[in-house]
C-alpha cells in the first residue's frame, strides 16, 4: 500500500544487519516530531495548533 499525505514523511527503506536495524525517511528540515510537540522546541505549537493537525 502506498500512502501520500502532506503531514506524512515518506518511507524510504529498512536496514536489518544483525542486531543493528534502522527505519529510513525522507528529511525532515524543521526537526522531528517529538520535537515539534515538545515544549522544548523553540517553535513550539499551541495544544490547539498541535491537535488541528490530526485530521
Amino acid at each position: 500500500m502506498t500512502v501520500h499525505h502532506k503531514n506524512l514523511v515518506s518511507f524510504i527503506g529498512y536496514c536489518d544487519e544483525g542486531d543493528k536495524m534502522a527505519l529510513i525517511y525522507e528529511y525532515m528540515a524543521n526537526g522531528n516530531l517529538k520535537e515539534n510537540l515538545s515544549a522544548k522546541s523553540s517553535h513550539c505549537l499551541s495544544w490547539e495548533r498541535k491537535t488541528s493537525n490530526t485530521n
